[in-house]
């Protein structure tokens, strides 16, 4: 099911009233784009492998507070 917005192209626009004299309905192309699962696995891997890593940190610098 297409997401389709209303738009109007500049020379059909009325200066006078603020009016479009042909509106136009197009396709909405914003969003996310399509990805497949392997793509996906990829970007949620990377997501948690820097989770991952700022937990290290995050440990780690509390058990040298802890030693210290």
């Amino acid at each position: 099911m297409p997401n389709l917005i209303a738009t109007c192209a500049p020379e059909n626009i009325d200066t006078a009233t603020l009016t479009c004299s042909h509106l136009e309905w197009v396709n909405y192309a914003g969003g996310l784009p399509p990805l497949s699962a392997a793509d996906g696995a990829v970007i949620s891997g990377a997501i948690a492998a820097v989770w991952a890593v700022g937990y290290l940190v995050r440990i780690s610098r509390k058990t040298a507070e802890e030693n210290a």
